[in-house]
């Protein structure tokens, strides 16, 4: 091989070598591309973040502020049931009375009869 064989083959392969760099450069730009799409959403997301941990913060407080009212309400409906569930017990054991009275009363009655 001669001295211009030489030269072309190594021209040749420098070409091969610069068209590989550009697709590799090519490859990096598409990359960075994607990573600043990437950086843009992630973005969003912090965004969104800090309005989640905003409104999370909000509600904490109005928790914090309404929970003796909901400690309130919570014992007053305790008490209503407990009221209701006695006033139930007690219209129940009237009822039986008021049955075990018409059961007396109708055998008095058959007795008369």
């Amino acid at each position: 091989m001669n001295s211009d064989e030489k030269l072309d083959l190594m021209l040749t392969e420098m070409q091969k070598m610069n068209e590989h760099l550009q697709n590799v450069d090519n490859y990096l730009q598409a990359v960075d591309e994607r990573l600043q799409n990437v950086d843009n959403h992630l973005h969003t997301v912090d965004e969104r973040l800090a309005t989640l941990e905003t409104d999370v913060a909000d509600i904490k407080d109005t928790v914090h502020n309404n929970y003796d009212k909901t400690l309130e309400f919570y014992g007053t409906y305790r008490e209503d049931r407990y009221l209701l569930d006695e006033r139930l017990d007690e219209m129940a054991a009237h009822t039986d009375m008021l049955q075990a009275q018409t059961l007396n009363n109708t055998a008095e009655i058959r007795r008369y009869k």
